[in-house]
């Protein structure tokens, strides 16, 4: 089943075209690298199927229900709280208040036993690699169906980078990752 499908996709920021009738159509379980040179739109691109940004053109058919979570670049200098406070924040309410804390609670043990990281931990005092790791938790706690991946290895330690690759292969919605990491590919 086709997930989202982008059409002639334009983006430009003003200056030379980034995507210039660009398309990508994403199916259930598809695994898809995005590679190439550093400025070419491949962020961007991320960006336009989160839905963070719109393209100047084109056409983005996407069901509503589709759930989508990103994975970003960079890491924030000053994450607070505790790793399940920062896990359980990428929860999206659906469901009534009762209800949607149980969820919210159970989504987030599960995605804390998932990854092997300790809830009650303090992110001010994690190393970058141990921080992007939580954002990846924060990511896939909610079950997305396209987990977007831009540069996921960047600050991961190996106990990590073996961790990525574990919550990947055990993740069943489709994966879009940009990287230039080519053991991790």
């Amino acid at each position: 089943m086709t997930l989202i499908n982008l059409q002639h996709i334009h983006l430009a920021f003003g200056g030379p075209a980034l995507l210039d009738g660009s398309n990508l159509q994403i199916n259930e379980g598809d695994r898809i690298a995005l590679l190439g040179r550093n400025g070419t739109g491949k962020s961007c691109l991320m960006k336009i199927i989160n839905g963070d940004i719109e393209p100047d053109s084109g056409t983005i058919l996407k069901d509503s229900h589709i759930k989508t979570a990103l994975l970003s670049q960079e890491v924030p200098e000053h994450m607070t709280g505790t790793i399940y406070d920062v896990i359980a924040g990428g929860h999206v309410p659906v469901l009534d208040d009762q209800h949607d804390e149980q969820h919210k609670h159970l989504q987030t043990e599960k995605t804390l036993s998932m990854l092997g990281v300790n809830g009650d931990a303090e992110t001010a005092t994690l190393s970058a690699g141990m921080k992007r790791r939580v954002l990846l938790g924060r990511a896939l706690v909610d079950d997305p169906d396209i987990l977007l991946l831009d540069e996921p290895t960047n600050h991961l330690d190996m106990e990590s980078c073996d961790a990525l690759l574990a919550a990947i292969d055990s993740f069943d919605g489709a994966v879009v990752m940009v990287t230039h990491n080519e053991m991790f590919l």
